[in-house]
């Protein structure tokens, strides 16, 4: 009888060493390098945007660090804590902005919509049943008297109903943040050019 407990007290401590063992090994997902290099922008940094139709300016700032949390997720065999970053914006351009380890979520005057899932490589497509996601890397585009380098472009389509599409293209970067912004609804398109801006990372 003493054997069994033995045995079942050493079984009891691998199965507990090994769910220990498990969890000191989960992986921890980051926020990759490249996004936060397009995305990622501290207390103080403002963005001032032109609209081509109205001639009017629309502004952005950031008045608050952003802010740092952790998400658990995992299926059967696995699990892991994903970094996730929220900056919020004030003023009349960009609202929100959400970062994760393989995707970027934006608001801007009121749409979400998700303007990079990924950013390697020079041409990339993604699609849902409602969603489609282009992206590509174009050498330059002057915007006013600036001509900006090494441009991620990135498209973003949804059908929200039969006579509703929502469609924008997006153009970043690299320490810069977003340079242009072409919205169209209902069959209207408006864009927004970067005027004057202040990035701190």
């Amino acid at each position: 009888m003493k054997s069994i407990k033995l045995l079942l007290f050493i079984s009891l401590g691998i199965v507990l060493f090994s769910s220990c063992s498990k969890k000191q090994g989960t992986p921890t997902l980051y926020i990759t390098s490249e996004l936060k290099d397009y995305a990622l922008f501290q207390k103080g940094s403002y963005w001032v945007y032109k609209n081509d139709i109205r001639q009017s300016y629309d502004s952005s700032r950031i008045l608050n660090d952003p802010s740092v949390s952790y998400f658990l997720e995992g299926g059967y065999d696995y699990e892991y804590l994903g970094q996730v970053c929220h900056i919020h914006y004030t003023g009349t351009f960009i609202n929100d902005a959400y970062l994760g380890p393989y995707d970027y979520d934006l608001s801007i005057r009121g749409i979400a919509f998700e303007p990079i899932k990924f950013v390697s490589g020079t041409t990339f497509t993604f699609s849902d049943r409602r969603k489609t996601l282009t992206f590509s890397k174009i050498d330059t585009l002057p915007i006013f008297e600036k001509v900006f380098y090494n441009v991620l472009k990135t498209t973003y389509v949804y059908i929200a109903g039969p006579n509703d599409t929502i469609s924008n293209t997006s153009f970043f970067v690299k320490k810069v943040g977003l340079v242009k912004y072409i919205s169209s609804e209902a069959g209207i398109d408006s864009t927004w050019n970067l005027y004057d801006y202040k990035v701190i990372q």
